[in-house]
């Protein structure tokens, strides 16, 4: 009876060893708001990774991500899912401006010095107010090789980015929105217009927002894994 309480043991815990892992992380940033952000760990520890930061919208938190998430790092990314201040575990106001740009900041910090990542191949994604932090964080972090927009807007509450397009650049840029999403609609059509560098543009039927995209249009998940493994370079 122990040696059959041994071998269970044993086999638990090689099946935990070799699943994917993920680690709370605690961030602060430079104005001193405490963050919080799920760190989805590469299955391959011996080569540095490619890696990911996902910025849900208002209102939500990291955990809209989850599904994407674990899909991606199966494809082998290190991916850090963050709760914006206010957000989920997160720390600050509920506050939506271009504070929120040093959550961004110091979430890609983290992820650069994270030992398993190639800090030199690295991409945003973000849904909504998220995408507009998405696109503002390329445009101020050159190493960002790529950007998708899941939803974005022109001005969300005082974050814009009209500014931020231009400065972005002529790097690889992915857009998606749904028809009934009118303001959305709109504003990828814009950008789809302005954008400098190799871009694309996918509009889905229905009036889905941000990451409740991924759920009615189960192509869109490996829609964005195949653009970033394209993109990231």
């Amino acid at each position: 009876m122990k040696r059959i309480l041994v071998l269970l043991l044993a086999l638990t815990l090689a099946g935990c060893s070799s699943a994917p892992s993920t680690l709370k992380v605690d961030l602060t940033t430079s104005d001193a708001v405490h963050l919080q952000a799920t760190y989805y760990a590469p299955p391959n520890s011996t080569v540095k990774a490619d890696a990911l930061l996902l910025l849900h919208e208002a209102y939500d938190d990291g955990r809209s991500w989850d599904s994407f998430a674990r899909a991606a790092q199966e494809r082998g990314y290190a991916v850090l899912a963050l709760d914006s201040r206010g957000h989920g575990q997160s720390g600050g106001e509920k506050i939506f401006d271009t504070a929120m740009d040093n959550d961004v900041d110091a979430a890609l910090a983290w992820l650069k010095a994270a030992p398993a990542v190639d800090s030199d191949r690295m991409g945003i994604v973000g849904a909504s107010l998220g995408a507009n932090l998405a696109l503002r964080g390329g445009a101020r972090y050159p190493e960002i090789k790529s950007v998708i927009l899941l939803s974005p807007g022109m001005l969300l509450w005082q974050v814009d980015i009209a500014k931020a397009i231009v400065d972005y650049g002529p790097r690889p840029l992915l857009l998606v929105a749904a028809t009934e999403d009118a303001y959305a609609a709109d504003t990828v059509q814009i950008l789809n217009k302005q954008a400098l560098g190799y871009h694309q543009l996918q509009i889905y039927p229905g009036a889905e927002h941000g990451t409740k995209l991924l759920t009615p249009h189960p192509d869109l998940g490996p829609l964005l894994l195949d653009w970033l493994q394209k993109t990231i370079q």
